[in-house]
This record gives C-alpha cells, structure tokens and sequence, in this order.
C-alpha cells in the first residue's frame, strides 16, 4: 500500500505524539495539529488521505465538522469522549467517515486506516466506469453525483463506496451487513447501524430522488432503478 497523509488533531500533546509515532513507525506520513485553527491552516497547504480529529478541540463540533466535510473528500475519523458531547452517530450523520471514543486506541485506529486503503484499492477497478440512472450520473472516480439539474454533490469515501456496489448491481437487494463492508470492513457488526446513517445521507443528497433507494425493512437496501455503465471519459453531462 501507498503510503498516505494522516493529519492527527489532538488536544493532547502526549496522545497526539503517540499516535503519530506509532502510526509512523508503520509506514505513513503524519503531521499533527495540536489547535482547530491549525488544522485549517494545514488544510490549505497539505494534501490529507485521512483526519483524525479530536472534536474537543472545536467550540462547535458539529459546525467544524461539517465545515471540514465541505472542504475534503478524504477519510475523517471523528474521536470523542464517552460521553460523547456531539455524538458518534450524529458525527457519522454529519459527514464523519468513522468515529471511535477517546481515548484512541492505537492499534483500533491503524485497523480503521487499513481499511480505508483496502477500500480504495478495491475501488480503483471500478473507477473507469461512471453509472448513469434515472437522470443522474454517478461518477466514482471523481466522487461526484450529478443530478438531472445539473448541480455536483460530492459525496464522501463511505457514500462512494456504497453507491457503488448498490449501482453495479442495480434492483438487487444488498444486506446491511454487506453494504458494512463496503462503507467499513473494519467496524463491528454491532455498528451496522452506521450504514442506516450514510444510505440516510446519500437519499438527502438524492432530494426528491430520494426513493431510489429502497429498503426493505430487517433486510437492506437495494438501488430500485435501471442503471447504465459508461467510460467514465464518455459522460452524461459536460460539468464546469
């Protein structure tokens, strides 16, 4: 695997130090933030696979969260305390790739990173091939879906990951538990749930499209519409 960019922020000099050593010991390249504004004077400067953030370290979590979503298409791992100020689940709800408790578990965190990478290099053999339903064009490789008025949503690693394998194999019904794998093959079952929180985000997206999605209770979901494959050079619509 490539090496790829962890930027760690950290309230904690110790923890921050720690995870980066022993993330850097395995072959990534970390730098660390030890502020919110650090991190997005980072932003602007460094080009970031994964962040893992402290939510402590911002005034409004949500707000910085969302605001850290709008701006990168990488992986974020959100870490809060136990109890949980913001919330994992709402922090997968607001764009959050993954969310563990803090303090971080070295060894749960290199797991979760691995699995982003898997995932990524999975995704490659597909990403030459855009899907096009309903008046939408789905475009993995860019992480993009375009909507019949044209707008862009970009969508995040998870939701990527999760569109993908519902539109390569359209009307098919997919088990939560394999959509898990898809958004995460490192998170418990136990957490199936954060799959309800990405399809939720992904129908958002979809707005009045947003039944596309089906589910069929106890079961899973499955993409209910025709869907055509595409060179991803052979588009649908020209975007600006």
């Amino acid at each position: 695997m490539d090496a790829w960019q962890i930027l760690i922020l950290d309230t904690d000099a110790d923890a921050r130090r720690g995870l980066a050593s022993y993330l850097g010991s395995r072959g990534y390249r970390v730098a660390g933030a030890a502020t919110a504004a650090e991190l997005w004077r980072q932003l602007e400067r460094r080009t970031v696979d994964v962040y893992v953030i402290d939510l402590r370290a911002f005034d409004d979590p949500a707000a910085a969260l969302s605001r850290l979503r709008s701006l990168t298409r990488a992986a974020i791992i959100a870490g809060d305390t136990a109890d949980e100020r913001l919330g994992r689940i709402l922090a997968l709800e607001i764009g959050a790739d993954d969310a563990l408790p803090l303090p971080l578990s070295p060894r749960e965190l290199l797991a979760r990173i691995r699995g982003f990478q898997r995932r990524a290099l999975a995704a490659r053999g597909g990403d030459d091939v855009d899907y096009a339903f309903d008046g939408w064009l789905f475009r993995p490789a860019q992480h993009h879906l375009i909507g019949p008025d044209r707008d862009v949503r970009r969508l995040t690693r998870g939701e990527c990951a999760l569109l993908r394998l519902l539109a390569a194999s359209p009307r098919k019904l997919m088990s939560r538990a394999r959509l898990l794998q898809a958004v995460n093959p490192t998170t418990a079952v136990t957490t199936a749930r954060s799959v309800d929180v990405v399809v939720a985000r992904l129908r958002r997206k979809l707005g009045a499209a947003r039944t596309l999605i089906a589910v069929e209770r106890g079961l899973g979901y499955r993409l209910d519409c025709e869907v055509s494959r595409r060179a991803a050079a052979s588009a649908m619509f020209d975007v600006e």
